[in-house]
C-alpha cells in the first residue's frame, strides 16, 4: 500500500465497524487518504487467531460486549440496538455484494455502512434478500444483479483471501485500520489513527 492509503479490514455485520464507520470515512476524507476496503468473514479471522466465536463465548463476555456497544453508541450519539436478534444470520450474500463492488472497481462504503446500520440500528436480517435489495436501492445499486454475483467464486474467494490474509498479518478483529505500517484494532483507536495522520504520533 502507498503512503496515501488506509487499509480497512471490516465486516458488514460488525457492530463495532458500524460504530466507527462514519467517523472513519470522515477522517479519511479530511486527511486525503484513499480507503482500501478489505471486507472479511470474522469467523475465519477469529478461528485462525485463536479466539472463541461470538456465539460460543461465556454469557458474561457476551453481556459485557452488548453493554459496551450500547454505551459506545450513546457516547457518540449513534443509535444502536446492541443485541439484535439477527446478529448471527448468514451474511454470505451480503458480504459477497460488497466484495462484488470491489471486484467491479466500485466503492462499497455506502452499501457496507447501510448493511451495518440495518442490522445494528434497525435489527433487519442481512440474510433477507428483500432487505438486501432495499439497501442496494438506497445506495443507488442494482440489488438483484449484485446478489447474482455475490455467491460466485470470485466474490467469495476475495472474502476468503482477505480473511486469511488478515489472520496471517496478526489482525484479530474488526474494524482494523492499517496506516504507515501500523495496525490499529477497534473503533476506539480512531483517535490514534487521527494522530498518526496528523503526524502527531
Amino acid at each position: 500500500m502507498t503512503a496515501k492509503t488506509i487499509e480497512y479490514f471490516y465486516s458488514v455485520a460488525s457492530g463495532y465497524s458500524y460504530l466507527g464507520a462514519g467517523r472513519f470515512y470522515d477522517l479519511a476524507a479530511r486527511s486525503g487518504r484513499q480507503v482500501i476496503h478489505r471486507p472479511v468473514y470474522l469467523r475465519i479471522v477469529l478461528e485462525r487467531t485463536g479466539a472463541t466465536q461470538f456465539q460460543d463465548r461465556h454469557p458474561a463476555r457476551i453481556r459485557q460486549m452488548v453493554e459496551d456497544l450500547g454505551t459506545t453508541g450513546a457516547y457518540h450519539g449513534i443509535p444502536i440496538n446492541s443485541d439484535p436478534s439477527h446478529h448471527y444470520d448468514n451474511i454470505e450474500v451480503a458480504a459477497g455484494m460488497a466484495a462484488t463492488l470491489i471486484l467491479q472497481g466500485r466503492d462499497p462504503a455506502m452499501l457496507s455502512f447501510l448493511m451495518q446500520q440495518a442490522l445494528w440500528r434497525d435489527d433487519r436480517s442481512l440474510a433477507d434478500t428483500t432487505v438486501l435489495d432495499d439497501l442496494a436501492s438506497q445506495a443507488g445499486l442494482d440489488g438483484p444483479a449484485l446478489r447474482a454475483e455475490a455467491r460466485g467464486e470470485a466474490a467469495q474467494d476475495l472474502l476468503q483471501k482477505n480473511s486469511l490474509e488478515a489472520a496471517e498479518r496478526g489482525i484479530i478483529g474488526a474494524p482494523t485500520y492499517i496506516v504507515e505500517g501500523r495496525a490499529l484494532f477497534g473503533q476506539d483507536r480512531l483517535h490514534h489513527l487521527e494522530a498518526i495522520l496528523a503526524e502527531r504520533l
